[in-house]
Protein backbone atom coordinates (compact mmCIF):
# COMPACT_ATOMS: atom_id res chain seq x y z
CA UNK A 1 0.00 0.00 0.00
CA UNK A 2 1.70 3.03 -0.90
CA UNK A 3 0.22 6.45 0.83
CA UNK A 4 -0.12 9.60 -1.91
CA UNK A 5 -3.76 10.55 -1.01
CA UNK A 6 -5.20 8.97 -4.46
CA UNK A 7 -7.52 6.04 -3.23
CA UNK A 8 -6.01 4.69 -6.36
CA UNK A 9 -8.97 1.92 -7.48
CA UNK A 10 -6.17 -0.62 -7.85
CA UNK A 11 -5.55 -0.61 -4.01
CA UNK A 12 -9.23 0.62 -3.28
CA UNK A 13 -11.24 -1.26 -5.37
CA UNK A 14 -11.66 -3.94 -2.52
CA UNK A 15 -13.13 -2.03 -0.46
CA UNK A 16 -16.82 -1.11 1.37
CA UNK A 17 -17.35 2.19 1.41
CA UNK A 18 -19.61 4.19 3.93
CA UNK A 19 -20.68 7.59 2.48
CA UNK A 20 -21.82 10.44 4.81
CA UNK A 21 -23.70 13.95 3.78
CA UNK A 22 -24.88 17.13 4.54
CA UNK A 23 -28.10 17.74 5.89
CA UNK A 24 -28.60 13.62 7.09
CA UNK A 25 -25.70 12.88 8.85
CA UNK A 26 -24.70 16.85 9.90
CA UNK A 27 -24.31 17.16 13.80
CA UNK A 28 -23.81 20.67 15.11
CA UNK A 29 -24.64 22.61 18.69
CA UNK A 30 -24.97 26.11 16.65
CA UNK A 31 -24.95 25.66 12.96
CA UNK A 32 -27.54 24.62 10.85
CA UNK A 33 -26.47 22.03 7.67
CA UNK A 34 -25.52 23.11 4.44
CA UNK A 35 -25.63 20.46 1.41
CA UNK A 36 -23.99 17.54 0.06
CA UNK A 37 -20.87 20.09 -1.94
CA UNK A 38 -20.84 21.60 1.54
CA UNK A 39 -19.50 18.63 3.21
CA UNK A 40 -19.70 15.18 2.45
CA UNK A 41 -17.08 12.08 2.83
CA UNK A 42 -17.15 8.58 2.09
CA UNK A 43 -14.78 6.54 3.66
CA UNK A 44 -13.40 2.74 3.85
CA UNK A 45 -10.88 0.45 5.95
CA UNK A 46 -7.93 -2.24 4.10
CA UNK A 47 -5.99 -4.66 6.62
CA UNK A 48 -2.97 -6.17 6.65
CA UNK A 49 -1.15 -7.95 9.05
CA UNK A 50 0.59 -4.96 10.31
CA UNK A 51 -1.91 -2.22 9.78
CA UNK A 52 -4.77 -0.76 9.38
CA UNK A 53 -5.49 1.46 6.07
CA UNK A 54 -8.08 4.38 6.37
CA UNK A 55 -9.07 5.84 3.00
CA UNK A 56 -11.31 9.39 2.79
CA UNK A 57 -12.61 11.49 0.24
CA UNK A 58 -14.41 14.05 1.72
CA UNK A 59 -16.19 17.11 -0.38
CA UNK A 60 -16.14 20.27 1.06
CA UNK A 61 -16.53 23.98 -0.83
CA UNK A 62 -13.97 25.65 1.38
CA UNK A 63 -10.70 23.64 2.91
CA UNK A 64 -9.65 24.91 6.18
CA UNK A 65 -6.60 23.83 7.22
CA UNK A 66 -5.78 26.72 10.07
CA UNK A 67 -5.10 24.52 13.14
CA UNK A 68 -2.43 22.87 15.30
CA UNK A 69 -2.34 19.04 15.60
CA UNK A 70 -3.54 19.10 19.19
CA UNK A 71 -6.45 20.91 17.92
CA UNK A 72 -6.77 19.71 14.55
CA UNK A 73 -10.94 18.89 15.49
CA UNK A 74 -11.32 22.21 15.11
CA UNK A 75 -10.61 22.76 11.49
CA UNK A 76 -11.52 19.87 8.30
CA UNK A 77 -10.45 16.91 9.46
CA UNK A 78 -10.85 12.82 10.27
CA UNK A 79 -11.70 11.70 13.90
CA UNK A 80 -11.55 8.01 14.26
CA UNK A 81 -12.23 6.11 17.81
CA UNK A 82 -11.39 2.31 18.28
CA UNK A 83 -12.43 0.06 20.85
CA UNK A 84 -9.85 -3.06 20.25
CA UNK A 85 -11.51 -5.42 23.36
CA UNK A 86 -15.17 -4.41 22.13
CA UNK A 87 -16.33 -4.64 25.28
CA UNK A 88 -18.06 -0.97 25.38
CA UNK A 89 -18.93 1.43 27.79
CA UNK A 90 -19.52 4.85 28.40
CA UNK A 91 -15.79 6.54 28.72
CA UNK A 92 -12.83 5.68 27.26
CA UNK A 93 -11.67 3.03 29.51
CA UNK A 94 -7.69 3.38 29.91
CA UNK A 95 -7.29 0.16 28.92
CA UNK A 96 -8.41 -0.83 25.14
CA UNK A 97 -10.02 2.64 23.56
CA UNK A 98 -8.57 4.78 20.86
CA UNK A 99 -9.05 8.22 19.22
CA UNK A 100 -7.19 9.46 16.64
CA UNK A 101 -7.52 12.30 14.30
CA UNK A 102 -5.46 13.72 11.11
CA UNK A 103 -6.24 16.18 8.94
CA UNK A 104 -4.27 18.38 6.02
CA UNK A 105 -3.11 22.04 7.35
CA UNK A 106 -1.57 24.72 6.12
CA UNK A 107 2.21 23.41 6.08
CA UNK A 108 1.17 19.70 5.47
CA UNK A 109 -0.69 17.23 7.33
CA UNK A 110 -1.16 16.34 11.07
CA UNK A 111 -2.05 13.53 13.38
CA UNK A 112 -2.75 13.27 16.92
CA UNK A 113 -3.95 10.70 19.04
CA UNK A 114 -6.26 12.03 22.24
CA UNK A 115 -6.98 8.48 23.99
CA UNK A 116 -5.01 5.04 24.00
CA UNK A 117 -4.15 3.36 27.33
CA UNK A 118 -1.17 4.32 29.06
CA UNK A 119 1.01 1.20 28.11
CA UNK A 120 0.21 2.25 24.18
CA UNK A 121 3.74 3.56 21.98
CA UNK A 122 3.91 6.75 20.83
CA UNK A 123 1.39 7.25 18.32
CA UNK A 124 3.41 6.79 14.95
CA UNK A 125 0.22 6.23 12.50
CA UNK A 126 1.03 8.32 9.08
CA UNK A 127 -0.70 10.16 6.64
CA UNK A 128 -0.83 11.55 3.39
CA UNK A 129 -3.63 14.01 2.07
CA UNK A 130 -4.16 16.03 -0.80
CA UNK A 131 -6.23 18.58 -2.24
CA UNK A 132 -7.92 18.28 -5.50
CA UNK A 133 -11.20 21.11 -6.62
CA UNK A 134 -13.42 20.76 -3.63
CA UNK A 135 -11.96 17.16 -2.54
CA UNK A 136 -9.76 16.24 0.18
CA UNK A 137 -8.37 12.84 0.20
CA UNK A 138 -7.16 10.72 3.08
CA UNK A 139 -4.74 7.86 3.21
CA UNK A 140 -3.52 6.93 6.79
CA UNK A 141 -1.82 4.04 8.01
CA UNK A 142 -2.38 3.21 12.03
CA UNK A 143 0.13 0.26 12.82
CA UNK A 144 -1.40 -2.68 14.94
CA UNK A 145 1.32 -2.23 17.63
CA UNK A 146 0.02 0.91 17.95
CA UNK A 147 -3.25 -0.53 18.54
CA UNK A 148 -1.87 -2.81 21.09
CA UNK A 149 -2.14 -5.85 18.64
CA UNK A 150 1.01 -7.82 17.75
CA UNK A 151 -0.42 -8.32 14.41
CA UNK A 152 -3.97 -8.39 13.12
CA UNK A 153 -6.10 -11.49 11.68
CA UNK A 154 -9.03 -12.01 9.48
CA UNK A 155 -12.24 -12.56 11.80
CA UNK A 156 -11.14 -9.54 14.38
CA UNK A 157 -14.38 -7.27 15.08
CA UNK A 158 -13.80 -4.00 16.83
CA UNK A 159 -15.77 -1.05 18.39
CA UNK A 160 -15.13 1.52 15.71
CA UNK A 161 -16.80 4.72 14.40
CA UNK A 162 -15.29 7.89 12.90
CA UNK A 163 -16.20 11.82 11.96
CA UNK A 164 -15.30 13.93 9.57
CA UNK A 165 -15.25 17.73 10.93
CA UNK A 166 -15.73 21.31 8.97
CA UNK A 167 -14.63 24.19 9.41
CA UNK A 168 -14.98 27.38 6.63
CA UNK A 169 -12.55 29.41 8.20
CA UNK A 170 -14.11 30.69 11.33
CA UNK A 171 -13.80 27.49 13.49
CA UNK A 172 -15.94 24.14 13.37
CA UNK A 173 -19.05 24.73 12.27
CA UNK A 174 -20.07 21.07 12.96
CA UNK A 175 -19.36 17.55 11.53
CA UNK A 176 -21.02 14.24 9.31
CA UNK A 177 -20.44 10.67 12.03
CA UNK A 178 -21.22 7.14 11.05
CA UNK A 179 -22.28 6.59 14.97
CA UNK A 180 -22.50 9.20 17.89
CA UNK A 181 -19.32 8.32 20.58
CA UNK A 182 -16.82 10.73 19.46
CA UNK A 183 -17.90 14.66 18.38
CA UNK A 184 -20.98 15.06 21.23
CA UNK A 185 -19.56 12.43 23.85
CA UNK A 186 -17.03 9.77 23.86
CA UNK A 187 -19.08 6.56 23.94
CA UNK A 188 -17.74 3.42 22.50
CA UNK A 189 -20.88 1.50 23.53
CA UNK A 190 -22.61 4.16 20.20
CA UNK A 191 -19.50 2.68 17.96
CA UNK A 192 -20.13 0.43 15.29
CA UNK A 193 -18.44 -2.72 14.16
CA UNK A 194 -15.13 -2.74 12.06
CA UNK A 195 -15.06 -6.62 10.78
CA UNK A 196 -11.48 -7.66 9.42
CA UNK A 197 -12.17 -9.51 6.08
CA UNK A 198 -9.98 -12.32 4.09
CA UNK A 199 -10.61 -10.88 0.34
CA UNK A 200 -12.46 -8.32 -0.83
CA UNK A 201 -15.60 -6.69 1.38
CA UNK A 202 -17.80 -7.90 -1.77
CA UNK A 203 -17.10 -11.31 -1.20
CA UNK A 204 -17.21 -11.36 1.96
CA UNK A 205 -20.89 -9.36 2.42
CA UNK A 206 -21.83 -12.31 -0.70
CA UNK A 207 -20.76 -14.86 1.64
CA UNK A 208 -22.61 -13.55 4.66
CA UNK A 209 -25.61 -12.70 2.83
CA UNK A 210 -26.08 -16.70 1.60
CA UNK A 211 -25.27 -17.68 4.95
CA UNK A 212 -28.37 -15.84 6.05
CA UNK A 213 -30.78 -16.53 3.50
CA UNK A 214 -30.06 -20.24 3.88
CA UNK A 215 -30.78 -19.49 7.95
CA UNK A 216 -33.72 -17.53 7.06
CA UNK A 217 -35.17 -21.03 4.27
CA UNK A 218 -34.46 -22.57 7.42
CA UNK A 219 -36.13 -20.51 9.98
CA UNK A 220 -39.09 -20.10 7.67
CA UNK A 221 -39.64 -23.75 7.95
CA UNK A 222 -39.77 -24.39 11.15
CA UNK A 223 -41.96 -20.95 12.13
CA UNK A 224 -44.69 -21.81 9.83
CA UNK A 225 -48.13 -20.76 11.41
CA UNK A 226 -46.44 -18.36 13.99
CA UNK A 227 -47.47 -14.70 14.73
CA UNK A 228 -48.00 -12.73 11.03
CA UNK A 229 -47.12 -9.55 12.77
CA UNK A 230 -43.63 -10.08 13.94
CA UNK A 231 -41.34 -8.06 12.34
CA UNK A 232 -39.23 -9.37 9.23
CA UNK A 233 -35.58 -9.98 10.06
CA UNK A 234 -32.92 -7.95 7.45
CA UNK A 235 -30.72 -10.34 5.42
CA UNK A 236 -28.05 -9.50 7.75
CA UNK A 237 -30.27 -10.26 10.68
CA UNK A 238 -31.33 -7.03 12.09
CA UNK A 239 -34.89 -6.87 13.19
CA UNK A 240 -36.08 -3.14 11.66
CA UNK A 241 -37.28 -1.73 14.43
CA UNK A 242 -37.36 2.19 13.51
CA UNK A 243 -37.46 2.93 10.07
CA UNK A 244 -35.99 6.60 10.59
CA UNK A 245 -32.25 5.86 11.66
CA UNK A 246 -31.50 9.37 12.51
CA UNK A 247 -29.25 9.34 9.41
CA UNK A 248 -25.97 8.03 11.13
CA UNK A 249 -26.44 4.69 9.76
CA UNK A 250 -26.99 3.21 13.17
CA UNK A 251 -30.49 1.87 14.03
CA UNK A 252 -33.08 3.84 16.61
CA UNK A 253 -33.04 2.20 19.89
CA UNK A 254 -35.20 -0.60 20.66
CA UNK A 255 -37.53 -1.28 23.48
CA UNK A 256 -35.84 -1.87 26.83
CA UNK A 257 -34.05 -5.41 26.73
CA UNK A 258 -34.30 -6.00 23.33
CA UNK A 259 -30.22 -6.57 21.91
CA UNK A 260 -29.91 -4.43 17.95
CA UNK A 261 -27.46 -5.27 15.73
CA UNK A 262 -25.05 -2.35 15.57
CA UNK A 263 -23.73 -0.61 11.90
CA UNK A 264 -21.01 -3.25 10.81
CA UNK A 265 -18.31 -2.16 7.91
CA UNK A 266 -15.72 -4.81 6.79
CA UNK A 267 -12.62 -4.37 6.30
CA UNK A 268 -10.93 -5.71 3.45
CA UNK A 269 -7.66 -7.53 2.74
CA UNK A 270 -5.21 -4.81 1.63
CA UNK A 271 -2.11 -5.01 -1.05
CA UNK A 272 0.86 -5.99 0.69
Amino acid sequence: MTLDGTLDPAEWGGAAWVELRSPDDFVSPDHAPGDADDLSARLAVLWAPDALYLGLDVTDDVHDGHTTADLLWSADSLQAALDMAGDGGHAYDGDDDFELGWALGTSGPLHYRWAAPPSAPPDSSTVAARRDGTHTRYEVRIPSGDLGRPALDAGLEVGFTFLVNDADLEGREGWVEWTPGIGSFKDPDSFGLLRLVAGTAADADADADADADAGADADADGDAGTDADAPDARPDGAVPIAEDDGGCGCRAPGPAGMTLDLPLLLAAAGLA
